[in-house]
């Protein structure tokens, strides 16, 4: 019912509430406690430490090294933890098994290069993991990863009204219920579509060349390794028009162009591919 991918793996989500994972496993992405750093050329049930299958779960999103699952009580992380992406401060450098990131249910859930966000039911997003670029959403936090706080607006109000969730490289984004997105984190590349390519620690507003993006349903973000070549832009889905904004040097904003824009701009869906 569910598929994400990450860096090298993927993972996704059976009808029965059970998280199956492939791919590369060199950080024990995949959840096996059993599999050593052994790839996965099938899909296999991800398992708890005490062999028994991880299930219950309603969410899942893989990271770039890490993968993560929302169940009913609570969201689940495995892998790597070198920058405490799975909500564990201080604890293991990664881990094959679940553990718990975020002590609460998740209506969305994200992952990223080496950070990770989940929405809880009141419309609050929380993020946790890598903080240097901003990309937890709380100023001042200080240190490499940290457990689960808040996404904060510039006036220090909570973020509200999440509807999806999206982490990129290190820049993070949501939808609300509103219509409008906004993103945190590193900017270099104009991925925080608010018009500049500085940083920010706290939400800011994506626009347009002509005012706020608006009437968004769903937001997503590219993903890579941590400071790597990838994962520096971001796009939202309209009920008729795709909008993206940050790198484009691969032709990645869908605008018919291999340039950067620090706005969000509207995907050509009017060609043909030859």
């Amino acid at each position: 019912v569910q598929v994400s991918a990450g860096a090298g793996h993927a993972c996704a989500l059976r009808r029965d509430g059970t998280v199956w994972c492939w791919g590369a496993n060199d950080t024990a992405q995949l959840g096996d406690p059993d599999a050593g750093a052994t790839e996965r050329l099938v899909a296999a049930p991800v398992r708890r430490a005490d062999g028994a299958s991880f299930d219950g779960a309603a969410l899942v999103a893989a990271g770039a090294d890490f993968t993560c699952a929302a169940r009913a009580d609570n969201t689940w992380c495995w892998g790597t933890n070198m920058f405490e992406q799975l909500g564990q401060p201080g604890g293991t450098a990664m881990s094959a098994a679940p553990v718990v990131a975020a002590p609460a249910a998740a209506t969305a859930l994200a992952a990223g290069g080496a950070d990770a966000g989940a929405a809880e039911p009141d419309g609050s997003a929380w993020c946790w993991g890598r903080a240097e670029d901003g990309q937890v959403g709380e100023p001042g936090v200080g240190g490499v990863g940290v457990a689960p706080v808040p996404v904060l607006l510039a006036a220090a109000d909570p973020l509200a009204g999440v509807r999806s969730l999206a982490a990129g490289e290190a820049h993070s984004c949501a939808s609300t219920g509103d219509g409008g997105v906004r993103c945190w984190g590193a900017g270099d590349s104009g991925q925080l579509g608010n018009g500049t390519t500085t940083g920010a620690d706290t939400a800011v507003e994506v626009a347009t060349a002509t005012g706020p993006l608006g009437d968004a349903l769903a937001v997503t973000a590219g993903i890579d390794s941590y400071h790597a070549d990838g994962g520096r832009h971001s796009c939202a889905r309209q009920r008729d028009a795709i909008w993206c904004w940050g790198a484009g040097d691969s032709g990645q904003l869908g605008d018919g162009r291999m340039q950067s824009s620090p706005v969000a701009v509207p995907v050509d869906l009017s060609r043909v591919c030859p």
